[in-house]
């Protein structure tokens, strides 16, 4: 579910549509605009080796997206800003008035809050230390977490072909997979259909739950080096 809790030292923020966490170890047709569109997986790859070719070029992949969120109980829905560059990740999850922020660069990550004409921010990692599991958004962990766990361990997962028509939402022109977690296995990633484009950006992700990620719009543009600044001026955490 999606929530925002806030402490004496911190801000508190997490929203989750898959029903789990990850572990701190990147409606309109939707429209994607590519400068350098990366090779279609080959027909004659597996499901499960396609899935690791596109995750990997997720790995490498520079762009800005948007994305609509829905979850199902309680209902509520929320939208997600992404961007992305080879070392740098920022992602903003905005539930009605308030935008939760995580932002992860070579020199630090920022967890920040906006919400009417307040503003706060938090220095919460030095360099690429990981993010303490309190300041994470499942948003961070989905672009992070799961599509590394994707992209280089394919062994931790099956994967199949989804059966024709039972994908329950647009997926934006993206290859959809139905991956299975072992109960027992502790990864980043859950249990799921993951559809991503060419270039390896997910365009759509739908869990048992019947929560529903959906892409709006993406562009491998790269973003401006501006996305990655905290918008209020960051204050370390105690100690």
């Amino acid at each position: 579910m999606f929530r925002a809790r806030t402490t004496a030292v911190a801000l508190l923020c997490a929203a989750t549509v898959a029903g789990c966490t990850g572990s701190s170890a990147p409606q309109p047709q939707p429209t994607t605009a590519t400068s350098s569109p990366s090779p279609s997986p080959t027909a004659a790859l597996t499901a499960a080796q396609q899935l690791h070719q596109l995750a990997r070029q997720g790995t490498k992949a520079v762009f800005h997206a948007s994305y609509v969120v829905r979850q199902k109980h309680p209902s509520g829905h929320a939208a997600w800003r992404v961007w992305r560059t080879h070392r740098s990740l920022r992602v903003d999850v905005v539930t009605k008035s308030v935008t939760a922020t995580l932002i992860r660069t070579p020199h630090a990550a920022y967890s920040c809050r906006r919400s009417r004409h307040h503003r706060t921010c938090f220095r919460v990692a030095k360099g690429n230390k990981p993010v303490p599991a309190p300041f994470r958004l499942s948003a961070e962990q989905l672009f992070s977490d799961s599509l590394t766990r994707l992209a280089t361990r394919p062994h931790s997962y099956s994967v199949r072909t989804p059966a024709a028509g039972s994908v329950p939402v647009r997926t934006g022109g993206g290859t959809c997979f139905r991956v299975k977690v072992a109960k027992n296995r502790s990864t980043n990633l859950a249990t799921g259909i993951y559809c991503l484009s060419a270039a390896g950006i997910f365009t759509a992700v739908v869990y048992p739950s019947g929560n529903v990620v959906r892409v709006e719009h993406a562009t491998t543009k790269a973003p401006d080096s501006h996305a990655f600044r905290p918008y209020s001026s960051p204050t370390p955490l105690p100690g």
